[in-house]
């Protein structure tokens, strides 16, 4: 089958991607693929429908010649597809488009089951696992989950369809409680780009540490799991299997270390029932230094997600021999408003481009003037092109001086607002910063009240517009 489509006299340009992908969606069915074999399937299995599922993990007489024409015929399928001959004939935008539309009308057909979807996703897509919105972490959702000698029988069909073309995977529905196919997928994705991981049941030590060994080339890792993932693990991860104490002996010393990802630049770790390891975040920033993005492993409330840069208790680690780094957002806390610590970033952290700050957690140490001008410090000597500020209504208006110095040169404004907040005042606060490109506001309180005579001013560079309830997803 996969045969006749490479000799098409249709030009692969006169052909979109819909019906590109349309196409081989209809040549993936267990029914055509196995349709020799339907009365010996439908017999052993006691349906009347081909059972694709049974055929890939039970290793028995009746399946064995099934099992080497769906392995035979998927292979073949997926050199075509990946080949000279269709995908990687195309320009390589509309090869992301191609692929990217697979991948939609995969998760929208209910022809498949979740498992051959799966599979399906690994063998001709970009990215495989499926990915799990916020507000469903924790409800039902429609996972797969198989017993651990079903992932095993899974893993063995992988390794004959080897390699893979993925540049991501993501385990957000998909629990792998057995490493088996996962450990198949890294170390046959020599492309892989991109690591997310949600649901690894109990191994989640062991998987990160396998990212560390099969993915060279990663630049993106998201880790967001049940269970604590180790300090040692972390190190040992990033840091080509070195300890802590060893990777700190190195930097006490001024020795390199191996770095598992030369070309890492985003890094988001949310671990539950753990605070962030702040000397492991520093010492990654030191020996990583094109890393743009660290998201904190705790998401403060009412932050807007941005960077992260917490002050470690090792001296160390702020002193002369910390290399500069790339980051290009920091978050500030309390330890962040004296004066020697504006320019420890400064020197630290000369590609800032976005401040993000919440003086609902700050009050308690600064007042919010004090954090108003630690925002005008830094600007002074930072290209400071984004701000995401989480304020109260009655501290907006303590912000209109530092707008009126900064609010021209911002690109990008988040503000999270809480309890009610007069529009007048908003408006005014918006007017001083004419060259937005990108405006959100999410409205942590039941309304923004009054008009005023301040009206909102035309922004003629705004792209993008948003205003959101996060609590109710609106």
């Amino acid at each position: 089958m996969a045969a006749s489509v490479c000799r098409t006299p249709i030009p692969l340009k006169r052909i979109t991607p819909h019906a590109l992908t349309s196409g081989l969606l209809k040549q993936c069915r267990p029914d055509i693929i196995l349709d020799s074999y339907r009365d010996t399937i439908t017999e052993t299995t006691g349906t009347n429908r081909i059972d694709v599922d049974k055929v890939i993990l039970y290793c028995i007489e009746d399946f064995q010649n099934p099992k080497e024409k769906l392995i035979s015929y998927l292979k073949s399928l997926k050199e075509w597809w990946h080949g000279s001959n269709c995908v990687a004939s195309l320009p390589l935008i509309l090869q992301k488009q191609v692929l990217n539309t697979f991948t939609t009308a995969l998760d929208e057909t209910e022809e498949f089951s979740l498992m051959y979807k799966l599979l399906l996703q690994i063998l001709f897509a970009n990215d495989a696992g499926g990915s799990l919105p916020f507000h469903l972490r924790e409800e039902g959702v429609n996972l797969l989950v198989m017993s651990q000698t079903d992932w095993a029988s899974f893993a063995l069909l992988l390794e004959s369809l080897a390699p893979f073309h993925l540049e991501g995977i993501n385990t957000g529905l998909v629990e792998f409680s057995d490493p088996l196919p996962f450990v198949t997928i890294l170390k046959n994705s020599p492309n892989l780009k991109t690591v997310k991981l949600y649901r690894v049941s109990n191994n989640s030590n062991i998987l990160f540490r396998l990212i560390g060994t099969y993915c060279p080339n990663l630049e993106f890792v998201m880790v967001n799991i049940w269970d604590i993932i180790s300090n040692n693990c972390l190190y040992a991860t990033f840091f080509g299997g070195m300890d802590k104490d060893t990777v700190i002996s190195h930097l006490e010393t001024n020795k390199p270390v191996p770095i598992s990802f030369p070309r890492l630049k985003w890094i988001h770790m949310e671990l539950k029932f753990t605070m962030p390891h702040n000397s492991f975040l520093q010492v990654l920033l030191h020996y990583y230094p094109n890393l743009q993005c660290v998201l904190p492993l705790y998401m403060y409330r009412g932050c807007l997600p941005t960077d992260v840069l917490h002050p470690p208790d090792e001296d160390i680690l702020w002193s002369s021999q910390r290399s500069s780094c790339n980051l290009k957002a920091v978050t500030l806390k309390e330890y962040c408003l004296a004066p020697e610590a504006i320019d420890k970033i400064v020197k630290l952290c000369p590609a800032v481009e976005h401040l993000n700050l919440n003086d609902e957690e700050q009050l308690e140490f600064k007042s919010p003037e004090a954090v108003a001008k630690t925002i005008r410090l830094l600007s002074d000597k930072l290209n400071i092109t984004c701000l995401s500020l989480c304020t109260t209504a009655e501290n907006l208006g303590l912000y209109l001086p530092t707008f009126s110095e900064i609010g021209p040169s911002l690109k990008e404004l988040n503000l999270t607002l809480i309890y009610k907040a007069g529009a007048e005042l908003l408006c005014e606060l918006i007017n001083k910063c004419p060259n937005l490109e990108s405006l959100k506001i999410s409205r942590r309180l039941k309304y923004i009240f009054g008009r005023g005579n301040q009206t909102l001013h035309f922004l003629s560079k705004l792209s993008t517009l948003s205003v959101w309830d996060p609590f109710e997803d609106t």
